[in-house]
């Protein structure tokens, strides 16, 4: 009997260490979650001109653009269209 009871005492510890980490793991995406996170799609402004760029999708992927013909002409492209956003939003 208390072979049992010692077998019973490490399924619940196992179950107990099994859980804490259930509550850790939603813990952390929780406070993901409650901190404000920048918007994944925000596309930013040209910063040479500050106006709003275009963006489509073409054969090979998404391009994007300066609206604004008389600016700077730099071009980002990517497969994915969130890749694209992310690389026009981090030049300088």
């Amino acid at each position: 009997m208390i072979d049992n009871t010692a077998c019973d005492i490490d399924r619940l510890n196992i179950k107990v260490e099994q859980l804490e980490l259930a509550i850790g793991k939603l813990s952390n995406r929780i406070l993901e979650i409650e901190q404000p996170q920048e918007k994944k799609d925000e596309v930013l402004p040209c910063p040479f001109c500050g106006k709003q760029p275009e963006f489509r999708f073409e054969h090979r992927g998404w391009i994007i653009w300066c609206a604004d013909f008389l600016c700077v002409e730099q071009r980002y492209g990517s497969a994915t269209k969130q890749d694209a956003i992310d690389n026009w939003n981090k030049r300088k």
